[in-house]
C-alpha cells in the first residue's frame, strides 16, 4: 500500500486504538438543504459536533487548518474505497464547495456525469433513499472534556482525507434507537393500562387492598422479625391478589 493508497474500508474503529492513523465517521445527511437536479448537486452536512455512538465529538473548527488540503483533492467516494474490483474507480464526484459553520461541516456534493456507479448514487440521493454521509480523516489534536457530567473524547484538530456516501451511517443508528424508546414508551403505557384494569379489580373484590398493602409493607420493612403465626386471621397471600397474565 503506497502513501497514496488508503484502504478507509479496512481501517479499525476506535479512537483509542488508531490515533496517530485516519479514522471514519459516519452522519446522516439528513440535513440536505437542496437537491440541484440541473447541476446533479446536493448541499448538506457532512460531519455534525452530535455525540456519535462511540462517544466521540468533531469540533466543526477542527477541520479549518487542514480543510485547503482536502480542497486539492475534493473526492466524494463510495463506502470508503480506494478502488473497486477490476481496478475501477470508486471516485463518483467531486465536493465542488465545503464550508464550515457552527452546525458542522457543510458540502457540496455534484455527482459525476456518464458514469453507471455516479448515476446509480445520485438518483438513489436525488429520491433520498439513502441518506448518510461518511467522513475519512486523520485525528491530529484532541482531549477530554466534561459534556453534561460525562468525559467525553473530542477532536480539536483533523486533517479531511474523503467523504464518502455511505448506505448506513452512526447517526441512523441512534434514529433507530429512538424509534425503538417511541414503540417502548407506547407499550409502557398499554401495560399501565392493563395494569389499572387489574388493579381496578383487585379492589373491586378486596376494597381494603390499600390498608393489606400498607399492612404488608410495615411488617417486611420491620426490624424485629414477626413472631410465628403472629398474623393469625390477618394472614394475606398477596401473590394471589395479582392476576397471572
Amino acid at each position: 500500500m503506497t502513501d497514496t493508497e488508503v484502504d478507509f474500508a479496512k481501517l479499525v474503529e476506535g479512537p483509542t486504538q488508531h490515533k496517530a492513523g485516519p479514522e471514519l465517521k459516519e452522519f446522516p445527511a439528513l440535513f440536505v438543504k437542496e437537491i440541484n437536479e440541473g447541476k446533479r448537486q446536493i448541499t448538506a452536512l457532512a460531519s455534525t459536533d452530535d455525540l456519535d455512538r462511540h462517544g466521540e465529538i468533531i469540533l466543526p473548527s477542527a477541520f479549518k487548518e487542514k480543510l485547503p488540503t482536502y480542497l486539492k483533492n475534493p473526492v466524494i467516494l463510495t463506502s470508503h474505497q480506494h478502488r473497486l474490483e477490476g481496478g475501477h474507480s470508486s471516485v463518483i464526484g467531486s465536493a465542488v464547495k465545503v464550508w464550515i459553520d457552527k452546525k458542522g461541516l457543510w458540502v457540496i456534493i455534484e455527482f459525476a456525469q456518464d458514469t453507471e456507479l455516479s448515476e446509480e448514487y445520485w438518483q438513489l440521493y436525488k429520491q433520498k433513499k439513502q441518506r448518510a454521509l461518511s467522513v475519512g480523516f486523520i485525528p491530529l489534536e484532541w482531549e477530554y472534556q466534561e459534556r453534561e457530567g460525562k468525559s467525553v473524547y473530542v477532536l480539536t484538530k483533523v486533517e479531511l482525507l474523503e467523504i464518502s456516501c455511505v448506505p448506513v451511517g452512526a447517526n441512523p443508528e441512534a434514529l433507530t434507537k429512538a424509534k425503538q424508546r417511541k414503540r417502548d414508551f407506547v407499550a409502557a403505557k398499554k401495560q399501565e393500562l392493563e395494569d389499572d384494569k387489574i388493579l381496578a379489580k383487585i379492589l373491586a373484590n378486596e376494597p381494603d387492598f390499600d390498608e393489606k398493602c400498607q399492612e404488608f409493607a410495615e411488617m417486611i420493612l420491620s426490624v424485629e422479625p414477626p413472631e410465628e403465626d403472629s398474623f393469625g386471621e390477618k394472614e394475606y397471600d398477596f401473590v394471589a391478589l395479582v392476576e397471572a397474565r
